[in-house]
């Protein structure tokens, strides 16, 4: 049964959290700037779920997804901006890039969820994002990082269940070390 689960679906339905996660950018840019947002960045965007409920939720809003990896790229091609009007898919652009590499156009909130920056293993790697991170911001602009899943992701032996329509996910920490984050 396993090997037929499509594992972007799943991540979708047990981790992401794309209607939280644009209401609390739009939050968070609002009480900075005292008006609302209109373009999103979204660095490791994966299947791009984020950018297409950005640009859902208003007409004025654009959003640019930049993911390394091609193959959830298309999956959020094929899968989630097929679900958008043909108006909502013109506002947003995949990119497949390093993110680090990628300059412009200037965003209003620049998004790296999930802990997709721990990719980057190096202070230096890390210090690049976040130089890149900083360019690509507009003048009155935000980065919102996920930086920790709450304080239990520290305890060793801790396990998180969650049921879901069909299917079981499951969340176990073996083991953390505070200072290499693994």
């Amino acid at each position: 049964m396993a090997a037929l689960a499509d594992k972007y679906e799943l991540y979708l339905k047990s981790v992401q959290s794309p209607e939280f996660e644009v209401d609390f950018f739009r939050r968070a840019y609002t009480r900075e700037f005292g008006k609302p947002p209109k373009v999103l960045r979204e660095d490791f965007c994966g299947t791009a779920a984020v950018c297409c409920q950005w640009v859902n939720r208003h007409p004025e809003r654009s959003a640019i997804g930049v993911d390394i990896d091609p193959v959830p790229l298309e999956w959020g091609r094929r899968h989630n901006l097929a679900k958008l009007s043909a108006a909502a898919r013109e506002r947003i652009r995949l990119l497949q890039a390093d993110a680090r590499r990628v300059l412009g156009p200037k965003a209003d909130v620049v998004a790296a969820q999930n802990f997709s920056y721990y990719y980057f293993k190096t202070r230096d790697d890390l210090r690049r994002y976040f130089r890149a991170a900083y360019r690509n911001l507009a003048r009155r602009g935000i980065l919102v990082l996920d930086a920790l899943g709450g304080s239990e992701v520290m305890e060793e032996g801790h396990e998180e269940v969650k049921r879901m329509r069909g299917f079981r996910y499951v969340w176990e920490q073996h083991r953390f070390d505070p200072i290499t984050h693994h």
